[in-house]
């Protein structure tokens, strides 16, 4: 696509500007704001619907579509798919490139290391739900029997 057809990114504040406009008039004419505002909430909703269509058949639900042309620059990326700039020097080059490996490695160990944690705690837990429920009951109290007093006698 052309740089001249991309849409600035202006932040928020624009669209916050437009909704206070939008509710303004959508109060002095009710049933055009009350369109309006239908309309607005039907696109929310399409674009919900189309990411939760994309994460049911294994897509990626935060790619940004193809038909979103105004996405934000700053949008999700997938860090590991974008080779970082060449600086010129190799060595440097192969430096950083050799310590990005290290941490992708070091980020992998971890994040097996919690899910070994999130098993282990979950198996404890399974086992002491497993000795309590096969624990025999305690025996009901008989009908004239009183059950012991909290406070001490005295």
């Amino acid at each position: 696509m052309p740089e001249a057809a991309k849409l600035a990114y202006l932040g928020p504040v624009p669209w916050v500007a437009l909704g206070a406009v939008i509710g303004v008039v959508g109060f002095g004419m009710h049933g055009v704001g009350t369109l309006i505002i239908t309309l607005l909430a039907l696109g929310f909703f399409a674009k919900r619907f189309y990411r939760w269509q994309a994460a049911a058949n294994g897509g990626d639900p935060n790619a940004i579509p193809a038909w979103a042309s105004c996405a934000s620059p700053w949008g999700r990326r997938d860090r590991r798919s974008a080779e970082p700039k060449p600086s010129g020097n190799t060595a440097f080059d192969d430096y950083r490139r050799e310590m990005l490996r290290r941490l992708e490695q070091d980020h992998e160990d971890f994040q097996s290391f919690l899910d070994r944690l999130r098993r282990a705690k979950d198996k404890s837990e399974f086992d002491q739900f497993m000795s309590e429920r096969d624990r025999p009951a305690p025996p009901a109290p008989q009908s004239g029997d009183r059950p012991p007093s909290p406070w001490p006698q005295g």
